[in-house]
């Protein structure tokens, strides 16, 4: 999903950051603060909860590797920015996923891994020609 364009669409630089975020198999504790967000940023949504205890941890632990990833792009687009030379600007596109209990595809062999928490990310620099 695009989440977010910053600087100039004239910019001669466009710079793409895709994090894809995972997690375990986590039980969250619905009665803390944090979890009681992400039920409330559904409901916000106009979706359903649901209301199955697997189903239940799926969807938290779906919105929670969506989370870690948005913090992580975030985190990159600071650090990028602020190693950009000379004034150059560049158009940053952030594409933010969260695969919640899914392997990464970069694991090997899939194992049961009950501490899993990880994000891919992949960094993708075009250079724009004065004809674009």
């Amino acid at each position: 999903a695009l989440v977010a364009q910053k600087e100039t669409q004239a910019s001669p630089m466009v710079i793409t950051i895709k994090t894809v975020g995972y997690t375990d198999e986590i039980r969250l504790k619905e009665e803390s603060p944090f979890v009681k967000e992400l039920i409330k940023k559904f409901e916000d949504a106009g979706e359903t909860f649901p209301t199955e205890a697997v189903e239940r941890r799926k969807a938290l632990n779906a919105s929670f590797s969506r989370l870690r990833a948005l913090i992580i792009n975030e985190h990159l687009k600071q650090l990028l920015q602020k190693r950009l030379q000379n004034g150059r600007q560049a158009q940053m596109i952030s594409e933010i996923l969260g695969k919640g209990e899914e392997m990464p595809s970069l694991v090997a062999a899939p194992i049961a891994d009950e501490d899993r928490r990880v994000c891919e990310v992949t960094l993708s620099i075009q250079y724009r020609t004065s004809n674009q």
